[in-house]
C-alpha cells in the first residue's frame, strides 16, 4: 500500500514541475531537434507513415510550328507522385529512483522533488534528445570506425578512432555508454552478446577506451584492427534497427522508404567529395552547393559542419571580406555564419556531433521530423501523467522516456552530404 501511495505522490509532484523539466531539457547542441518542427502523422498504413513525394514533373509538352492548321498534341505524360513509406524507430530509456530518494522528495514537496528528481529527469531527457540528434545525422550508418588499438588487459583496450570520424562533441560524456562493433561485411564482432562499454575518451588523441566482460570480444577487436580490418562502432542494439539519418538518406542510391533511387533520380541524394588536400573553403562549399543547384535547389540552405570546419570557414570568410562584391554579403553570429549564394541564403552552423570529415547541406523546408511521439516521459498505453512504477526486482521506483520518430527529407536531391574534409 505504501508503494502505491508513493507512486501516486510522485506522479502528482511530477505533474507540478513537468513543464519546467521539459523547458530545461533541450540541449543546445540538438540543432535539428530544436529547428525542425515535429509533425505527427495520424494517417498510417499499418506501421508506416505515408508521405507523398514528387519524383518527376509533368512532361506532356508538344512543340508545334507556328501557323500549323491541324497540330497534333503529343499526349499527357503526368508527373510521378508516390508515397514514401516511412518507419520511425523507437528510442526508450530507463531510470530508477531509490525508495529513500522518493520518500525525501514526497516529504519535501515540489521544491524537494525538483532537487531530488528534476535534475535526473533533465539529464535523462538531455541524453535522450542527444541520442535523437545523433540518429538524425548518422542513423543506420556507423558512428565511427577504428584505426588501431592498444590492449590494456584482457577486458579492456584503447581504440584510436579514424581522425575524420572522431566528433569530439559526440564522444564527450559517453562514459558507460554501450556499443557494438561490426566488420565491413556487417558481421558483428562482439558475438558474446555483451556490449563494449565506453570507459573513457580522449579528444586530444582521438581514442576511446572500451571494456567488456568478454575477453574473447576484446581479443577479437584487437586482432581485427591489427589485421587492418575496418571495424565500425554502433550504439548497442541499434544496428539494423534504428531509422535512417541524413547521411543514410543523402547517400542512398537504391530502395529507401519504398522508392527506388536508381529509378527516380530526384529520390537520390546529392553528394560531394572534397578533393585532396580536403580543405573545405568557401570555394569548395560553393561547388558542393552547385551539385544540388544543378538538381533543382533554388532556396535557402543550412550547412551543418564540425566546429573545426566552421573555424576554417570563418577564417576564409574574413579573408574574402577584403574583396566585397554586390552578390556576396557576410553576417557573423554567435554560432552561425551566413552569406548569399547562387541558391539563396546559406547559413553555416557549427554542430559538435558532425564528424570532422563531414558536412550536411540541407534545404530545411524539405526536412521534417515525422513520428508518433517526441521524447518525453509520457509512455503510450499509460494514463497521461502516470510516470512512476514500482520496480519488481529492487527497492526502487522506475520511470522511462520514450520517442518514436525519424528525420525525413522529401526532396533528397536538393540536399548534399559532403565528405573528405580535412581540417
Amino acid at each position: 500500500m505504501a508503494s502505491a501511495t508513493y507512486v501516486g505522490s510522485l506522479d502528482g509532484l511530477y505533474k507540478q514541475v513537468y513543464a519546467k523539466i521539459i523547458e530545461d531539457a533541450v540541449p543546445s547542441a540538438a540543432h535539428l531537434v530544436k529547428s525542425i518542427k515535429f509533425t505527427p502523422k495520424d494517417q498510417q498504413n499499418g506501421l508506416f507513415f505515408n508521405q507523398p513525394v514528387i519524383l518527376t514533373q509533368e512532361q506532356g509538352w508538344s512543340y508545334i510550328l507556328a501557323g500549323s492548321q491541324t497540330p497534333t498534341l503529343s499526349g499527357n505524360v503526368p508527373m510521378q507522385l508516390k508515397n514514401a513509406q516511412i518507419l520511425g524507430s523507437i528510442i526508450a530509456g530507463q531510470a530508477a529512483l531509490t525508495v529513500e530518494a522518493a520518500k525525501r522528495a514526497i516529504q519535501g514537496g515540489p521544491s524537494a522533488f525538483e532537487d531530488a528528481v528534476g535534475l535526473q529527469m533533465r539529464v535523462m531527457l538531455d541524453s535522450g534528445k542527444r541520442r535523437q540528434e545523433i540518429n538524425f545525422l548518422y542513423g543506420n550508418t556507423a558512428l565511427a570506425t577504428g584505426a588501431s588499438s592498444v590492449n590494456s588487459n584482457t577486458h579492456q583496450t584503447v581504440v584510436t578512432i579514424t581522425g575524420s570520424q572522431y566528433a569530439a562533441g559526440f564522444w564527450a560524456g559517453m562514459n558507460n555508454a554501450n556499443f557494438d562493433a561490426y566488420y565491413a561485411n556487417n558481421t558483428q564482432l562482439n558475438t558474446s552478446g555483451t556490449p563494449l562499454s565506453c570507459v573513457t575518451t580522449n579528444a586530444a588523441s582521438n581514442t576511446v577506451t572500451f571494456n567488456s566482460s568478454s575477453t574473447t570480444d576484446i581479443a577479437n577487436l584487437d586482432a581485427a584492427l591489427a589485421a587492418g580490418n575496418v571495424i565500425s562502432f554502433w550504439f548497442f542494439g541499434a544496428f539494423g534497427v534504428e531509422s535512417n539519418g541524413l547521411k543514410a538518406q543523402l547517400t542512398n542510391n537504391t530502395v529507401l522508404f519504398n522508392i527506388d533511387a536508381s529509378q527516380y533520380d530526384l529520390w537520390r541524394g546529392s553528394t560531394y567529395a572534397v578533393p585532396s588536400p580536403g580543405t573545405f573553403s568557401f570555394s569548395q562549399l560553393q561547388k558542393a552547393i552547385a551539385v544540388a543547384v544543378n538538381r533543382g535547389l533554388d532556396e535557402d540552405v543550412t550547412v551543418y559542419v564540425s566546429p573545426a570546419t566552421w573555424a576554417n570557414l570563418l577564417t576564409d570568410q574574413a579573408a574574402l571580406r577584403m574583396y566585397p562584391s554586390a552578390s556576396r554579403e557576410f553576417v557573423n553570429g554567435a554560432d552561425t555564419l551566413s552569406f548569399a549564394s547562387q541558391n539563396g541564403k546559406v547559413n553555416i552552423v557549427a554542430h559538435i556531433y558532425v564528424k570532422p570529415g563531414d558536412a550536411f547541406i540541407l534545404p530545411m523546408k524539405h526536412v521534417k521530423r515525422i513520428g508518433v511521439a517526441e521524447m518525453s516521459f509520457d509512455i503510450p498505453g499509460m494514463d497521461k501523467g502516470r510516470i512512476f512504477i514500482q520496480n519488481p526486482t529492487s527497492l526502487s521506483f522506475e520511470y522511462r522516456a520514450y520517442s518514436q520518430e525519424t528525420i525525413f527529407i522529401d526532396m533528397p536531391a536538393r540536399g548534399v552530404y559532403v565528405s573528405g574534409i580535412v581540417n
